[in-house]
């Protein structure tokens, strides 16, 4: 994986249970006060870029909003090294 930015990192250990996770529970996640909806998924975008599937993190819709969560077997297990 490539290397992530502290805020990356944040989100990886935030999504790193597998369970979906709000937009707002992200954005809590950046480091700045002033942190939008719109930052928080610029945010995704690249982190689904520096993963080797970037369809490892999957955007849930609600009725009303929306949740991200990491899939299952994104880190190449230890036997694969």
């Amino acid at each position: 994986m490539n290397h992530l930015t502290p805020t990356e990192q944040r989100f990886m250990d935030v999504l790193a249970d597998g369970k979906p996770h709000r937009l707002h529970e992200l954005t809590a996640v950046i480091a700045d006060d002033l942190a939008t909806d719109n930052a928080t998924h610029q945010h995704i975008y690249n982190l689904r870029r520096k993963l080797k599937q970037p369809r490892e993190i999957s955007c849930i819709i609600f009725r009303r909003s929306s949740a991200y969560r990491l899939m299952d077997n994104i880190f190449p297990s230890a036997a694969s090294e």
